[in-house]
């Protein structure tokens, strides 16, 4: 995002249509957009429990579950600064929109992406030059239990976004942004290329994977060429698959950092339920760079438009209980976490094994070598690793011992090469970094302080990374 790249001169007076704005990556997304100097219009769900859920929506009127970027909450959570707990529950209340103001800096319109009518009285009134999708149902447990609201938002609302776009004429550059569990995971250790496969095993993840189907249907029947049907104006469309992300602001609710920061606050050791699960970790802003890379590429040569995957080099690949680990010692205070799966210590070091010796094993039959101890599921841990053989696909799910458990993939790597040679684009931060800006995030807004000038400075910090040596 540095002066090198031409973000700034690029989005500067452009019209930025953001689906999914009022959730974590959303929000930190058209907070950028604005400082580049964009007109940023959003739409998506009111924030979860904030002061935006009070406030009307088509959703409502059509008797909608709202579970797209975050539910309806019952009020305000508590002061930041109160050191009331309440506040970092799920659903208390606490949302980046909110924390952020975003209502301040975003043209915002609440409703859902499955209500094409809303959808496209909000388009039209903005009538974007670029649209980012990310408004989506993301959560994997939430798809098991609502299998058909998961596929209507995340299939249905794409086809709703890409139906705007096909028939206007102004629109130059859509990306939509799915996952990196879109493929279908065979849990080995090479990292998973554009080209492979896709097959998310989980309703959630599979749904992501028809929402790729439907991008590439659309890019190749009604954009080919560049031009959209009819518009006889040049669109180019790509998908981003990214891998997981943390940042300062996320609050939801079974993923590691949020309850790392519920534990900080609490004195009390972090509950991991799967630590061996390796995961391409990154800090936000890392796939939003990305992100407005990709659009201004294409929008300036419609040959860039394609399929992208994002994420963090091979050595920062990581388990679940290296990121706590990672978390507890930025923390301090004698910060510990502990293995919630009800396996003996002697089973889950046992089965962390049983996955480091596999793994490397794989890993030399096919000419890797090595690879780094972030893989390992082992490690100098103030818990024990483990493998888990079941649980929610994700941080820090309900695992082995649950009688609700669904299943787990173990094993995660996504091969970014391509976006690094296409695009000049790669990761700025370790993932030793990106968990120490996190935890100064969170601090920041446990003390009170102003945060969206601390948001901002964080977003200042990344620019100046990515300026040292361009891109």
């Amino acid at each position: 995002m540095g002066d090198g790249n031409g973000l700034a001169e690029f989005y500067r007076g452009k019209r930025v249509f953001v689906t999914g704005h009022t959730g974590f990556k959303g929000m930190w997304l058209s907070r950028i957009l604005h400082l580049l100097g964009a007109q940023v219009t959003g739409f998506a769900l009111a924030p979860e429990g904030g002061a935006s859920a009070s406030a009307s929506s088509t959703a409502s009127t059509m008797g909608i579950s709202k579970s797209v970027s975050g539910g309806v909450g019952t009020g305000l959570a508590q002061p930041h600064g109160s050191g009331d707990m309440t506040a970092w529950c799920p659903g208390a209340g606490a949302n980046l929109y909110d924390i952020l103001d975003g209502a301040d800096f975003v043209d915002s319109h609440i409703g859902d992406i499955r209500d094409f009518g809303a959808l496209a009285a909000a388009f039209d009134a903005a009538r974007p030059e670029i649209v980012f999708h990310l408004a989506a149902q993301p959560l994997v447990r939430e798809s098991y239990e609502q299998p058909v609201m998961t596929y209507e938002t995340n299939v249905m609302g794409t086809v709703h976004i890409l139906e705007c776009v096909r028939t206007r004429g102004y629109v130059r550059s859509f990306l939509n942004v799915t996952t990196d569990k879109v493929y279908e995971n065979k849990e080995w250790v090479w990292g998973y290329r554009e080209s492979d496969p896709l097959d998310g095993y989980d309703p959630y993840s599979n749904s992501k994977s028809c929402s790729e189907l439907v991008t590439h249907a659309y890019r190749k029947s009604f954009f080919g060429g560049g031009a959209g049907v009819g518009t006889g104006f040049a669109t180019a469309i790509s998908t981003a698959r990214a891998g997981n992300v943390i940042g300062g602001g996320d609050f939801a609710k079974d993923r590691i950092i949020p309850d790392c920061v519920r534990a900080g606050l609490a004195g009390a050791p972090v509950v991991v339920r799967n630590p061996g699960s390796v995961r391409p970790y990154q800090h936000v802003l890392e796939p939003l760079h990305a992100y407005l890379l990709i659009a201004k590429a294409q929008w300036e040569n419609p040959a860039f438009a394609d399929s992208y995957n994002v994420g963090p080099g091979d050595g920062d690949a990581m388990t679940t209980g290296d990121m706590a680990d990672a978390f507890c010692a930025r923390w301090g205070g004698g910060m510990r976490w502990v293995t919630g799966s009800g396996a003996s210590e002697g089973q889950s070091q046992k089965r962390a094994a049983q996955l480091s010796e596999a793994v490397e094993a794989a890993a030399v039959a096919g000419g890797y070598g090595a690879l780094p101890d972030t893989v390992h599921g082992g490690g100098n841990r103030t818990g024990h690793g483990e493998l888990p053989g079941t649980g929610y696909v994700g941080d820090n799910r309900t695992g082995q011992g649950d009688a609700t458990v669904k299943h787990e993939a173990n094993l995660l790597r996504l091969d970014c090469s391509k976006i690094r040679q296409a695009l000049g684009w790669r990761g700025r931060y370790t993932i030793r970094r990106a968990v120490d800006t996190t935890v100064d995030w969170y601090r920041a807004y446990a003390r009170g302080d102003d945060m969206r000038a601390v948001t901002d400075r964080q977003i200042r910090e990344y620019v100046a990374a990515c300026s040292v040596t361009g891109r």
